[in-house]
């Protein structure tokens, strides 16, 4: 256990050693280059990290909405001449609002892990200008570092007018099915909820 902690505490000694280096004049441009990959990789592989926690997150809550979509469908489908009625007005309801609340409760896991991965992206595509904080108040200023060309996929890296992030269309369109499923999701058991309530008030 205390190996562990001291394992712990070196890394993030070391992680806001990364964080707090500053990129000096004098320093090489090979000393440069090297510090920066180190961060690169050390950013990619929480970038990573985090994709994986987000996809099993979505994974999981989409699977709990399959089963209660089903299990929605087939009890209103019982004929029971009994207690049929009664059981496509409850059961349905009861599933519904599980599907909703399940759908409110997983809406902030997710948007807290698209929220980290934009977090390290920008940290990330800092890397690739020699001026991040100037270029972040004026994209005009922004000077690329041609040292880093040869690791990235070769999108645009452009600096946004209206805040400090990089936009990146590809990077932002991979987020939006996680974001929006919850959405999605939690308007169609509404949907549902009001069905079955008239199609009961109906009869």
């Amino acid at each position: 256990m205390e190996d562990l902690e001291k394992r712990l505490q070196a890394l993030t000694l070391r992680l806001e050693t990364l964080e707090d280096s500053p990129l000096p004049l004098s320093l090489s441009a090979e000393k440069s280059l090297a510090l920066k990959l180190e961060k690169l990789n050390f950013y990619r592989k929480e970038n990573a990290q985090e994709w994986s926690l987000l996809s099993s997150r979505v994974s999981s809550y989409i699977t709990s909405q399959s089963f209660l979509v089903s299990a929605y469908a087939i009890s209103m489908s019982n004929g029971n001449p009994k207690w049929g009625e009664k059981f496509t007005l409850w059961f349905p309801l009861i599933v519904g609002f599980v599907g909703l609340f399940a759908s409110w409760k997983a809406y902030p896991g997710i948007i807290g892990a698209s929220k980290i991965i934009r977090l390290w992206r920008l940290k990330q595509d800092r890397l690739y200008w020699l001026n991040p904080d100037e270029a972040a108040e004026n994209p005009a200023l922004a000077q690329k570092d041609h040292t880093m060309d040869g690791f990235h996929d070769d999108r645009p890296l452009t600096l946004s007018k209206r805040s400090h992030e990089v936009n990146d269309a590809i990077h932002a369109q991979s987020l939006e099915f996680a974001i929006s499923s919850p959405w999605l999701f939690g308007t169609t058991w509404i949907v549902l909820i009001g069905l079955v309530l008239f199609l009961h008030l109906r009869m």
